[in-house]
């Protein structure tokens, strides 16, 4: 988080985030305090990897604001470590919270052809493999690194009511030359 907000203390808007993460909330927290316009909430969010001992559901998750909130949203290294229902969930949550044309900035390790070629090859950082329905670097805690088919991805996006408003930005995570990111870059539109 905070690296997405030092560049923007003095600009107009307003910044609003949340994470499971408690010390890296009361970090944000202490360090923003004169800047009333920045805004950090810890959520106990169940995840296996990160926060084993959350309460609350991410599938069930609220985001904690009200509808067309937002101009903007981001969702960095989240859905790399997210199963496919919970990531349907938060992007129906992002398109919620998007104002009408608002756009959203997500990474995700996708998962298609080329990756999947790529990681046979020894090519990627991480040996994903598949078990069951899922892509998952640990089969015993799927929360340490998830890919996303491709497809569930787009099906997500459809019933959410998002867009790609551009296209992919494929990450290096798979084996790909460094272009633009570790991770691929999914820039979002909220449809009318």
């Amino acid at each position: 988080t905070h690296t997405h907000t030092h560049t923007h203390t003095h600009t107009a808007g307003s910044y609003d985030g949340f994470d499971i993460d408690k010390g890296g909330v009361a970090w944000c927290q202490k360090h923003y305090a004169p800047y009333s316009h920045f805004r950090f909430q810890y959520v106990d969010i169940f995840n296996k990897y990160y926060n084993p001992k959350g309460k609350i559901k991410s599938t069930e998750f609220r985001f904690p604001y009200p509808d067309n909130s937002f101009d903007f949203a981001f969702a960095t290294s989240v859905f790399t470590h997210m199963l496919p229902d919970e990531i349907a969930n938060y992007l129906q949550e992002i398109q919620r919270v998007l104002k009408v044309g608002g756009t959203a900035l997500v990474t995700a390790f996708i998962w298609n052809d080329e990756a999947a070629e790529l990681v046979a090859a020894g090519k990627s950082t991480i040996a994903f493999a598949t078990h069951g329905d899922l892509i998952v670097k640990d089969k015993n805690i799927p929360e340490d690194a998830i890919a996303i088919r491709h497809s569930d991805l787009d099906n997500y996006l459809s019933a959410a009511g998002l867009t790609l408003d551009g296209p992919i930005r494929w990450g290096s995570w798979c084996g790909r030359p460094e272009e633009h990111s570790y991770q691929d870059l999914l820039h979002l539109k909220k449809l009318d």
